[in-house]
């Protein structure tokens, strides 16, 4: 699956002045092209190096590769769903998640919404933190009337 021509205009975001690290952010995963060529190998014959690549990113710097992943992503390809899936479950467990979770929520809040949905699916009792969380971002009202939503769309 292509990368769509709008996901490419996108300026890029300059991730080091927007959040706080406690290492150097490493030049190749802040660059969207790279991602989206990475992203663009599946279904391909390369997509096995493409999701070891990815995978060894994200162990590395899962709140890079989770900010940079929320900006490109793909809902129809297989890879940028998997390998954003396991980055934001990096950041959601991780005990210094406020800069990068308030961060994805200025990027994506829906992907975030649908991240905790995910944790909670597999761990139900994440409920109370992710509630915590969200009352920490200030935007726990979003947050609920967002997990309404689709709870509501999943009845349908």
């Amino acid at each position: 699956m292509s990368v769509s021509a709008r996901q490419r205009a996108q300026p890029p975001v300059d991730l080091s002045r927007s959040l706080p690290l406690p290492y150097p952010i490493p030049a190749p995963w802040t660059c969207r092209e790279l991602l989206i060529a990475l992203l663009s190998m599946d279904g391909t014959r390369a997509v096995d190096g493409a999701r070891a690549l990815l995978e060894a990113a994200i162990k590395s710097f899962p709140e890079i590769l989770a900010m940079g992943l929320a900006q490109v992503h793909s809902p129809g390809n297989a890879l940028s769903v998997a390998a954003l899936n396991v980055a934001m479950q990096a950041v959601l467990f991780s005990p210094a998640y406020a800069a990068p979770l308030t961060r994805l929520w200025l990027i994506n809040h829906d992907l975030v919404i649908q991240a905790m949905a995910e944790a909670h699916r597999l761990e139900p009792s994440v409920a109370s933190r992710f509630l915590d969380m969200a009352t920490e971002l200030k935007v726990r009202a979003r947050f609920l009337d967002g997990r309404r939503r689709r709870r509501i769309d999943a009845r349908r």
